[in-house]
């Protein structure tokens, strides 16, 4: 996806589709065109709640990034994380089993491992 090693992941209610269609025209998707690789249903969650505990989670894989908007303002992107996706995908199995809050993504390894 462009600058980075790995997928970002968004929380959102919006249809996933909508929520892509725009992304080229969106600092958030760092004025780029984004595929999407995979998708979770989850039900019962706060979703500000998610996303506060996944990006603790993979708060050392943050990418630090600055890019220009359209006006030439400086925008710093804090939505991006460089992780592989089967750890996103295990991220998601220790949520639906309530564990994640446990976890901590180690940026050596590219795992998430008990906190």
């Amino acid at each position: 996806m462009g600058v980075h090693d790995g997928p970002e992941y968004a929380v959102t209610a919006r249809d996933v589709g909508e929520r892509l269609s725009g992304a080229a025209d969106e600092p958030t998707f760092l004025f780029a065109g984004a595929d999407l690789v995979a998708s979770f249903e989850l039900y019962n969650i706060n979703r500000n709640k998610l996303e506060t505990l996944l990006h603790r989670v993979f708060a050392s894989a943050r990418l630090e990034i600055e890019i220009p908007d359209r006006f030439g303002k400086a925008y710093r992107p804090k939505e991006w994380f460089c992780v592989p996706l089967e750890t996103i995908e295990d991220a998601i199995e220790k949520l639906i089993h309530g564990s994640l809050a446990d976890y901590e993504f180690n940026i050596d390894t590219g795992l998430l491992e008990k906190s």
